[in-house]
């Protein structure tokens, strides 16, 4: 039997009071945290452990931004910010961000909600069954950040973790807020109190200056050489006219898929026909010509009239291999890249004349343009973020596959090309888009970074 009503009341008090306790320790746990990054961590590890989630992500908005950056995570240490999975949640999350409102994704479920498109991505990519993105709104409604939830299995029926995030946004986005402003108090004390020091004593200051400068320039950190780059297919196949002559009809344009072996166009052959239904004749003629010569032991004669033969059967099979050329078909499985006739049958054509590029697009490669003086910092199996102009929202991870050892000129700049493999079962890349990389090269000094170009360049000037 069902419950009563006032069963179901008792049992949505008790739930109400859980949830409630619940909120009220994980407050406290963010406000005896260390800093901001630790109370980012404690969210994450103990939104984990809550509701058995694989996956927790914690990400901040800085100075009322809607842009995030993932800054903790319950699968992460403190310096995995940059990897190909946070930055996927953190796209999951800006897509939340940009809804204004707690977002779930649940595999299978009818009537998802619509515009969750990198949330279906993740789940597909993940291998989850839920995911739960919401905003981190303070009680003055400012943007604190956003936090993101990944299930692999379905929760059970009584568990609503979304009620539960929207009734933990505003305490735990007002806890991180005000760590985050305490943290700030503390360092502008510092600054001031470095400043009342560096007034009274110069001398002081400039040394202390001086070691600040040295410390910060000796930080270690991950070089990125940032780039352009152009989408290209892995393989390409060109179709061309397979002898001078009109085209008769074409049957495909850019942007149809094709099977290898289907027919893309048909060359007009009324022209080669006709000149092999004369040349048969004139072969006729000769071979009986040739046979009366022979018969009377006309030798000379039939000798002309045998190499008169052998130029009318070559003429005849030229002709017939043209016949048996006359449908042009693709070679290949692919997509038709380039290549629209559709206004153009009737044009004579060359021989050799390019009619169509072919391509399997299920997977791409993207070519990097490596700036020279970033040559050496680049090698196969760094990992590469890549943005197309397309989808700005959308970072696309892989490695460097090669770096082509010779140096080419695009754009009036001479650069090195580096290849990068991206899969395209989603169909979401075509040939010629363009957009931008950064490579995580090697970790270097902050000077370095900051320094080595202005350096080289003044010992170019100097001549040295």
């Amino acid at each position: 039997m069902g419950m009563s009503k006032a069963e179901r009341e008792s049992v949505d008090r008790a739930e109400q009071l859980t949830e409630m306790a619940a909120i009220a320790d994980l407050v406290a746990r963010i406000e005896s945290a260390s800093n901001h990054r630790n109370a980012c961590e404690v969210l994450a590890q103990q939104l984990q452990r809550y509701y058995s989630a694989a996956q927790a992500f914690v990400a901040v908005c800085r100075s009322g931004s809607v842009a995030c950056r993932v800054i903790a995570s319950s699968t992460m240490n403190s310096s995995g910010a940059g990897t190909s999975n946070s930055l996927a949640a953190q796209a999951v999350m800006q897509e939340s961000l940009a809804r204004g409102a707690l977002a779930r994704w649940l595999v299978g479920e009818a009537g998802n909600a619509a515009g969750l498109v990198v949330h279906q991505d993740y789940c597909h990519q993940h291998n989850l069954k839920l995911i739960v993105s919401t905003p981190l709104r303070d009680a003055a409604g400012r943007l604190q950040g956003a936090l993101m939830l990944g299930f692999r299995e379905n929760l059970p029926a009584n568990t609503n973790v979304c009620r539960f995030l929207e009734a933990a946004e505003e305490p735990v986005a007002s806890a991180l807020g005000l760590i985050e402003r305490a943290e700030q108090s503390t360092l502008r004390r510092s600054v001031g109190n470095a400043l009342r020091i560096a007034r009274k004593r110069k001398s002081v200051a400039v040394l202390l200056g001086l070691v600040v400068s040295i410390f910060l320039a000796a930080i270690p950190l991950t070089y990125h050489p940032d780039c352009g780059c152009t989408v290209e297919p892995v393989m390409r196949r060109y179709v061309a006219a397979p002898f001078d002559g009109a085209l008769e009809v074409t049957h495909v344009e850019p942007g149809v898929e094709v099977k290898a072996g289907q027919l893309l166009a048909l060359m007009d052959g009324r022209e080669i026909r006709w000149e092999l239904a004369g040349i048969r004749a004139d072969l006729h003629r000769a071979t009986k010509e040739r046979a009366g010569f022979l018969a009377t032991h006309d030798s000379g004669q039939a000798e002309l009239a045998r190499l008169e033969v052998e130029r009318l059967q070559s003429r005849t099979e030229l002709l017939e291999y043209r016949t048996e050329v006359l449908e042009v078909r693709s070679p290949i499985d692919g997509v038709i890249v380039s290549g629209d006739w559709k206004n153009s049958e009737g044009t004579t054509l060359q021989t050799g004349q390019t009619l169509y590029e072919v391509a399997p697009l299920e997977l791409m490669v993207v070519e990097l343009e490596i700036a020279e003086d970033d040559f050496a910092h680049v090698r196969s199996g760094m990992q590469v973020t890549i943005r197309f102009d397309a989808y700005p929202l959308r970072p696309f991870t892989s490695v460097v596959s090669c770096v082509h050892p010779r140096a080419e000129l695009r754009d009036d700049e001479n650069v090195f090309i580096a290849e990068v493999r991206l899969d395209n079962s989603n169909n979401l890349l075509r040939p010629g888009m363009k957009g931008s990389a950064s490579i995580e090269g090697e970790s270097h000094s902050l000077g370095w970074i900051l320094l080595r170009r202005p350096f080289a360049a003044a010992i170019r000037w100097l001549g040295w």
